[in-house]
């Protein structure tokens, strides 16, 4: 009988622990717990993957150049650790299963850094020592022609076998989305849950995977992006001309471009875009705000080039200062910011 009571308080004192934990904070702000999805602003990584596990490498063995191909030097465990929340991933096929990596197209011109599976794996033990965390990955466009079929497939198995739907308790992939005709959850319903992941992936891949996932989101549908390689400067100014004109949009989520690509190698790139960031998004925010509509992908490489206040967490932190106060009507007091 005493280790029966025993047990049962604490199983109720857990429960109640989690309950608590929960009605903290969510992503690190308590007011956030109110926002749905698509009112919150997440620091995110371009092409997360690359560089990851280390030297990216072709497919005779040989490295890459780190200058024009790894847009990072943390892993992605490191990546949360700083803050980040969004992960944009390129993808292509190799050693029989989907892997991070920085291509150009053909299978010959593609570097890989590491499976997926691997820096899943990563995101998955963080997230289970961190119960009040909500996080997004997309698998973009940008994955190895020719060998599409084969990376959603491979995609599909580790998504499943890491993070089920179905799971009624450990850590899953959000469904809400599909399951309540197109209404997003708010971060505290995620965590409750535990369906604190949402996947995105391009049509590209997601074309390759049937209609019946509700696990899944087809990024083109809702995600638009600032970014126009074109436009991009020496000088990084037109980051904040490209928000200015792909900004006026109704799409549910916008990703602003916070890097460029003219020449330099990526970390010198990252050391003249990344101070944009703050102008950039201001100008995106004024263009979305008529349509209650916020910036909601803050996307930089080498992240943590800058830190303080003008790292891309502090940045994320300060525009979803602006969210609480445009969609739930308080001010609120930025918590002491990152180093």
């Amino acid at each position: 009988m005493h280790t029966f009571c025993a047990l049962f308080f604490l199983l109720a004192a857990t429960a109640l622990q989690v309950e608590i934990a929960v009605t903290l904070e969510c992503n690190g702000l308590e007011d956030l717990c109110e926002l749905k999805i698509d009112q919150v602003t997440y620091p995110g990584s371009h092409n997360a993957g690359s560089g990851f596990d280390g030297i990216l490498k072709y497919w005779s063995g040989v490295h890459c150049s780190s200058c024009w191909y790894r847009n990072h030097g943390k892993s992605f465990s490191e990546q949360l650790a700083f803050g980040i929340r969004y992960f944009d991933i390129d993808t292509c096929y190799g050693k029989k299963e989907a892997l991070n990596c920085h291509c150009t197209g053909s299978r010959k011109d593609c570097c890989y850094s590491g499976s997926i599976e691997k820096g899943l794996t990563e995101i998955d033990s963080w997230l289970k020592s961190n119960l009040n965390e909500v996080v997004i990955i997309h698998f973009n466009r940008d994955s190895q022609t020719g060998y599409r079929k084969e990376i959603a497939k491979s995609l599909e198995a580790t998504l499943l076998k890491l993070w089920p739907p179905t799971s009624t308790r450990g850590l899953a992939m959000n469904t809400y989305f599909k399951k309540n005709q197109g209404r997003w959850p708010t971060l505290k319903e995620a965590i409750r849950r535990n369906q604190r992941i949402f996947i995105f992936m391009d049509n590209g891949l997601m074309q390759h995977l049937g209609s019946s996932h509700d696990w899944v989101v087809q990024s083109n549908h809702y995600i638009k992006s600032s970014w126009d390689t074109v436009k991009v400067t020496s000088s990084c100014s037109s980051i904040t001309t490209n928000a200015k004109s792909k900004c006026d949009s109704r799409n549910t989520f916008m990703s602003l471009a916070a890097f460029g690509s003219y020449g330099l190698c990526t970390w010198d790139m990252a050391k003249v875009c990344s101070r944009w960031i703050g102008e950039a998004q201001e100008a995106c925010y004024q263009k979305r705000k008529p349509y209650r509509k916020t910036v909601n992908f803050l996307l930089v490489d080498w992240l943590d080039y800058y830190s303080g206040e003008e790292s891309v967490a502090n940045k994320a932190k300060f525009m979803n200062q602006k969210n609480i106060k445009e969609y739930l009507g308080k001010d609120i007091f930025i918590p002491e910011l990152q180093d």
